[in-house]
Formats: structure tokens, C-alpha cells, sequence
């Protein structure tokens, strides 16, 4: 009866690998259960945390943290051998100095400046605070209100004037010519009215006298009142024609001085109204002999010390010119002080 072979893999059967070796199955292996191990994360680089702030450095033993903090909630330190105070940048790590006084929302220094809410605007902010505090400490006096002298704010007020003048006067020569276009327009409706209402006196005085001379009547009492009715009606025409021409004239000249002032109305000189009167004529005459009298008045008069509506519009026009001259000098030079620093 044939042997029976034996089971290649059996353990404890001896066999030859591909390469020649010669190697014993060993006993059969169970599987190990699987256990699922979370995967590790990549070693990182720890940064060391930055500390507290009530465990702020102390930047070297000649500091210390005053407990105190500035308007920004950033820790106050005091440097002893200078006796001064400052603050530490968040962002940067750099002394941000504050004077000899601890910074506070009443002291000047770059740590009492209240924050814009953005932390390159606020570290910009420091740092031209302290170079100011740095140049005052140094002697430097870095002020943006630059000294301007006399001669300086002269020479901004004769610009002004200049650049503004021009066109007010312009403007106060329209008006001047306007007020005289509107006297002589005046002065001759006056005429023209003052001419048909006599025209009409005298063509009524005619007629009435014709009317009584056929009723028999041109020597009678009669005769005298009704040529004074004619006469005083007339003479009211001609005091209300004077008088609105007189009113008109005021209002013109009021107008014209409540936009270009007295000043510039100097050298205007106010043009007469002539006018005649009927208080001369007699009722009952036969004739007309030159029976109006004539009254001359000023058609306006200027009042003095008016300042126009106009003269304070230039003089403020002059004035915010004058600052913006005095501005860009002062943003110029402390462009050449800084740059110069």
C-alpha cells in the first residue's frame, strides 16, 4: 500500500523557497482581532505661547510691569534708570515709549491714543507718536501747527485778495450799473406820467371853463369852486405820482446797498426828482399864466456803515482762502521737517 504523502504545508514539513533556502511550515497562526488606532498627526513645530499679560516681560531687571494698563488694555511698564513708562506693541513686540508720566486717556503719548479699530492703523499710529515723543525729548519741537509770521500771513491775506476780489467787483459794477440803468428808467416814467396828468388838467380846466362861459357862469363863485376841485385833484395826482416815483427810488437804492454795502456805492451821487405843484394856481383866472410852482427833491439817499450781503460773502470767501493757504503751508513744511529728520 502506496505511503501516504504528506500535507506540504503540514507544519513541521520541510520545504525549499525559490531561492534555494530550505524552510519548516511552522504551526498554523490564528488572526490577531484588528484594532483601529486613531492615525497620529504630523509632528508639528510648537511656537512658544506669548505670555499673559499679567505675566507680561519684563524686558530686563531694570523694568517692571506697574500693573496699570493704558487706554487700549495693553500693560503698563516703567523703565527705571530713565523714570519713564511705556507699553509693548502687540503685533511687533517693540517699546512703544510714553513719556515720564504713566499713559492715561489725559496724558499725551502714543499709548494713551484711542484705537481706530484696525491694528496696522494703530501700530502707525504709535509709531509717529513716538518718534514725536523721541524728537521732544531730544529738543526737537515736531508740531503741526508750524509758526507762520506776520509777514508770512500777509503775504496768504494779499493772495486771498487777489484770487478773491476780482469777481466781487465785477459783480458790485453790475449792481452799480443796474441801480443807475433803474434811476434813469425811473426819472423818465416820471416825466412821462407827470406831462399826460397835466395835459389832462388843463384839457379838463378848458372844458369846464367853456361849459360855465355857455351857461353864463365864467364870473360867478360857481366858476372858482369847481376850478379848485379840478385844481385840487390834480394836485392829488401829483403828490401820489411823486411819491411812489420817491418810494420806488428808495426801494432801488435799499436793494442795491443791502447786496454791495454803502462802501461800494461811494461816489454815486442821488439824481433830483423835479416835479411841479398846482398850490400856485388860482381858480377863477381868465388864463393859465404859469400857474405851477416846481419842488425838487433827492430821489434816495445812501445810508452810511451798510455792510452788503455780498461784502460778507467775499470777506468769508477771503477768510477760508487765507486758511487753506496757511494749511498747505504748514502740511509743507512739516513734509520738509519730517523729511528732513
Amino acid at each position: 500500500m502506496a505511503a501516504k504523502k504528506a500535507n506540504p504545508q503540514t507544519p513541521g514539513t520541510k520545504y525549499r523557497d525559490v531561492d534555494g533556502v530550505i524552510r519548516t511550515y511552522g504551526p498554523a497562526k490564528t488572526a490577531a482581532p484588528k484594532v483601529s488606532v486613531p492615525a497620529q498627526p504630523a509632528p508639528t513645530q510648537q511656537k512658544p505661547s506669548a505670555p499673559a499679560a499679567s505675566a507680561a516681560p519684563r524686558y530686563g531687571d531694570d523694568s517692571f510691569n506697574t500693573g496699570q494698563k493704558d487706554s487700549r488694555g495693553r500693560p503698563i511698564f516703567k523703565d527705571r534708570p530713565t523714570n519713564t513708562y511705556f507699553t509693548i506693541d502687540p503685533n511687533t513686540g517693540n517699546k512703544i515709549k510714553g513719556g515720564t508720566a504713566p499713559p492715561s486717556a489725559d496724558s499725551p503719548g502714543s499709548s494713551n491714543l484711542p484705537t481706530t479699530g484696525n491694528k496696522q492703523l494703530d501700530g502707525l499710529q504709535d509709531e509717529l507718536s513716538d518718534y514725536a515723543q523721541k524728537q521732544k525729548d531730544s529738543g526737537n519741537n515736531i508740531n503741526a501747527n508750524i509758526e507762520i509770521t506776520p509777514q508770512q500771513v500777509q503775504q496768504f491775506v494779499d493772495q486771498a485778495s487777489r484770487e478773491i476780489d476780482p469777481y466781487y467787483t465785477s459783480i458790485y459794477q453790475q449792481n452799480r450799473q443796474s441801480l443807475q440803468s433803474a434811476t434813469a428808467e425811473l426819472l423818465q416814467s416820471y416825466q412821462l406820467r407827470e406831462q399826460e396828468t397835466q395835459v389832462g388838467f388843463e384839457e379838463a380846466l378848458q372844458a369846464k371853463r367853456q361849459s360855465l362861459a355857455e351857461r353864463g357862469l365864467l364870473q360867478s363863485t360857481i366858476r372858482v369852486d369847481e376850478e379848485k376841485a379840478l385844481a385840487d385833484s390834480f394836485q392829488r395826482q401829483l403828490t401820489s405820482l411823486r411819491n411812489t416815483t420817491l418810494g420806488t427810488g428808495r426801494a432801488n437804492i435799499e436793494s442795491v446797498q443791502s447786496n454791495i454795502g454803502s462802501r461800494n456805492l461811494t461816489g454815486v451821487a442821488a439824481p433830483s426828482l423835479n416835479t411841479i405843484t398846482a398850490r400856485g394856481f388860482v381858480p377863477g383866472q381868465s388864463a393859465l399864466k404859469s400857474p405851477y410852482q416846481k419842488e425838487s427833491s433827492a430821489l434816495f439817499s445812501l445810508s452810511p456803515d451798510i455792510t452788503g450781503r455780498l461784502e460778507e460773502e467775499q470777506t468769508r470767501s477771503r477768510r477760508l482762502r487765507e486758511e487753506e493757504l496757511k494749511r498747505a503751508f504748514r502740511e509743507q513744511e512739516a513734509r520738509r521737517v519730517y523729511a528732513g529728520a
